[in-house]
């Protein structure tokens, strides 16, 4: 619900590379009308907030080589956020091969590494409420759950715990926030990689809502701007764009969707803005204009009194003059009649 831009990225090379396009990227930004942008910023190790408050909340064992980058991580919210934006839990890559050849690094540190032992950990553990319950956290032992009552939030194998374990190993990503409008939610451009070397696939993907920009079309225009410019650099997987505006680039169409959006949106959450009717209401007609006298010209206009000089010369002959002036005054307002019949410009 409203309006929002999503884009996936992706890029093979080494971490020197990426580097270099990422600060190509955020030179190349200033050119826009944008308030501002971050630093680049490298986040190791990549954490997943809600696997971390599983693995704290049910105390269990974290392996001796984990620790200590956990502990980097564990109570400084700043770095948190930028896990976040990269985390993978997140995604929305419909490729799906390409995702398991990103997290395939995972699943061979989990079968050839000694770091941990599997027998330690629960078959199952979740995170989340049961109907009309209390909150739960809870590790099972059981082979199969029993979906019955339904349970809402956060289920995970053992397998997921252990890949947890090999992303916190691996992980490696950078971020640069852009901002592209007071009002806006922010761009945020994050790729990360699981390679011990930094060399390999770097995926991220994200989404900014432009609704709530106090210049909608400048923010807007400006997220698709950045998308163009992540494509020069091999770095753009992919977008779209719910108003229409980065597939056809026409403002004016996209405008009209978007009101209707948010008047969606607006109803929805009772509150609608008297602004998106505006867009919503048809254009109004054109106004025609009439030429009238320049009082000038008749002041400057010469009088020949001789033209007055006898009543007389209004004759029968200059009554016939008026009468055609008549017909004339009649043939106009036919033209008026088929100009109001016929279509007017937009």
């Amino acid at each position: 619900m409203g309006i929002y831009v999503d884009y996936r990225l992706k890029f093979e090379g080494e971490e020197e590379d990426l580097l270099h396009k990422l600060n190509v990227l955020r030179n190349r930004v200033h050119q826009l009308p944008i308030d501002s942008t971050s630093d680049i910023i490298r986040v190791k190790p990549v954490v997943s907030s809600p696997f971390l408050r599983l693995i704290d909340g049910l105390k269990l064992p974290i392996p001796p080589s984990i620790a200590p980058l956990l502990d980097q991580v564990r109570d400084d919210k700043e770095v948190l956020i930028h896990c976040l934006t990269l985390d993978p839990m997140f995604n929305s890559f419909s490729d799906r091969a390409l995702v398991e050849r990103w997290f395939q690094p995972t699943l061979e540190l989990i079968h050839r590494t000694d770091l941990w032992d599997p027998k330690n950990y629960p078959k199952w553990v979740r995170d989340g409420y049961q109907t009309f319950g209390q909150h739960r956290m809870e590790a099972l032992d059981v082979d199969v759950i029993d979906p019955n009552p339904p349970f809402y939030g956060l289920t995970v194998n053992r397998e997921a715990i252990l890949s947890f374990f090999a992303r916190v190993q691996l992980s490696l990503g950078y971020v640069l926030y852009i901002h592209p409008g007071e009002g806006s939610e922010t761009v945020n451009i994050g790729l990360s990689t699981l390679s011990e070397s930094g060399c390999g696939l770097w995926l991220g993907n994200s989404f900014t809502k432009t609704q709530y920009a106090v210049e909608l079309k400048r923010a807007h225009t400006n997220v698709v701007a950045i998308l163009d410019m992540l494509q020069e650099l091999d770095l753009l997987h992919s977008a779209s764009d719910n108003s229409g505006y980065y597939k056809r680039r026409n403002w004016a169409r996209a405008e009209r969707r978007i009101a209707r959006e948010l008047l969606f949106a607006g109803a929805f959450m009772g509150v609608i803005n008297p602004k998106i009717l505006d867009l919503l209401r048809p254009p109004p007609e054109p106004v025609k204009f009439q030429d009238t006298p320049d009082p000038a010209d008749a002041e400057n206009a010469e009088i020949d009194d001789d033209d007055f000089d006898d009543d007389d010369d209004f004759d029968d002959d200059d009554d016939d003059d008026f009468d055609d002036d008549e017909d004339y005054d009649d043939e106009d307002e036919d033209e008026d009649e088929d100009d109001e019949d016929s279509p007017r410009p937009n």
